[in-house]
């Protein structure tokens, strides 16, 4: 990784790829094409994502461009992921893969919702997820709800100590083909 900026480096998801994409220390901004497109609750269509990766946390967050009208237009989706990083001619490539468990954070003041526990459980139940996996996926979602969600001591007036989460800093700015700032960023 480059030490005076983002490096680049290509994500693959369930959506497909090679996305390019940038890293800085720890974070990673991606931008990735909905196919189909997508119409907003605006109305507007919405072609390409930009989404992050928290790649200690094993989190991905994504201010989704077809919540754009509706209530949750300022709200963020963060998934439980697996990450798994190779290198390919020099360019780190990342490959993520859907753990199940979701959260929907507004940065309005209401709380989050956590999502698919049951999708968690059947994914554990029918072996699509060892129990290995899993406890290892349980701890970092813990410790990710912990340093960015939980008012422990209340000295936030029960908002979000770390949301989102400040390791976005540094690829936030990334010119990419998506919006550069999406809603609900600082």
């Amino acid at each position: 990784m480059n030490a005076g900026g983002p490096a680049a480096v290509q994500v693959f998801t369930r959506a497909g790829g090679p996305f390019d994409g940038c890293q800085q220390g720890t974070a990673v901004a991606y931008d990735w094409a909905l196919e189909p497109p997508m119409r907003a609750v605006d109305g507007s269509i919405v072609e390409r994502q930009r989404s992050y990766l928290l790649l200690d946390a094993g989190v991905a967050l994504t201010v989704p461009g077809y919540w754009r009208g509706g209530p949750e237009q300022h709200s963020w989706y963060v998934d439980l992921v697996r990450i798994e990083t190779a290198r390919h001619h020099g360019v780190s490539v990342l490959t993520v893969q859907d753990l199940y468990l979701d959260l929907v954070v507004p940065t309005d003041g209401r709380p989050y919702r956590m999502l698919d526990l049951d999708e968690f459980g059947a994914a554990l139940a029918d072996g699509r997820l060892d129990p290995q996996t899993a406890r290892r996926a349980l701890a970092d979602w813990q410790r990710f709800l912990d340093g960015h969600l939980h008012d422990r001591d209340g000295s936030r007036g029960g908002g979000f100590p770390d949301f989102p989460p400040a390791e976005l800093a540094p690829v936030l700015d990334w010119p990419g083909p998506a919006p550069i700032r999406q809603p609900g960023l600082p």
